[in-house]
C-alpha cells in the first residue's frame, strides 16, 4: 500500500454486512474479545472491490460486535480492538470540545472563540492539551526545576 510504504496506517470501523473475500483466517486466542480475524479483500469484484489486501477484525465489548478494517498485520487482533477504542475516545473528546468551546451563541452569530481573548484561547488549549492525555492515561511530562528571579 502506498500509505503502509509512507509509515501512514489505517483502522476504520466497517459495517457487518460488507462484502469479504477471505484469502488467509488468523489464529485467535480462546480466552479473546476478538471472534473474527482474517486478511481479506473488502467490496464486489468489478464495483468497489480494494485493490490491496486488508485485515479485518470483529470482536465483541458489552454485547455489542466491531467490525474494523485496518492495513497493521504485526498487531494482534486485541491490539487492533484496543487502537480503535482509543481513536474512537477521541473522537468523543474533540466532539465535547466543540460543543463546548466552539459553538455558536444562541444570542448572535459569534462563536466564543471571537469572544474570547487572547489569554482565555490560550487557557483552553492549553487546557485541553493536559486534559486529552488524561482521558487516554498517558502520561504528561511536566517541566520541574524552573526558577524565577525577582529584582
Amino acid at each position: 500500500m502506498t500509505g503502509e510504504k509512507e509509515g501512514i496506517h489505517f483502522v476504520c470501523r466497517i459495517r457487518k454486512t460488507t462484502r469479504k473475500e477471505v484469502i488467509r483466517v488468523n489464529a485467535i486466542p480462546s480466552d479473546s474479545i476478538v471472534f473474527y480475524d482474517a486478511v481479506t479483500y473488502l467490496g464486489t469484484k468489478g464495483i468497489n472491490k480494494t485493490e490491496e489486501e486488508v485485515r479485518v477484525v470483529g470482536y465483541r465489548v458489552d454485547g455489542k460486535e466491531y467490525w474494523v478494517a485496518t492495513d497493521r498485520h504485526d498487531l494482534t487482533g486485541e491490539q487492533i480492538a484496543l487502537i480503535y477504542k482509543l481513536r474512537w475516545n477521541i473522537e468523543i473528546f474533540f466532539g465535547w470540545w466543540k460543543r463546548h468551546l466552539i459553538s455558536v451563541s444562541p444570542y448572535g452569530t459569534k462563536s466564543v472563540w471571537s469572544s474570547c481573548s487572547v489569554i482565555g484561547r490560550a487557557y483552553y488549549l492549553s487546557s485541553s492539551c493536559y486534559i486529552l492525555p488524561s482521558c487516554l492515561r498517558l502520561p504528561v511530562p511536566v517541566q520541574t526545576g524552573a526558577t524565577h528571579r525577582q529584582k
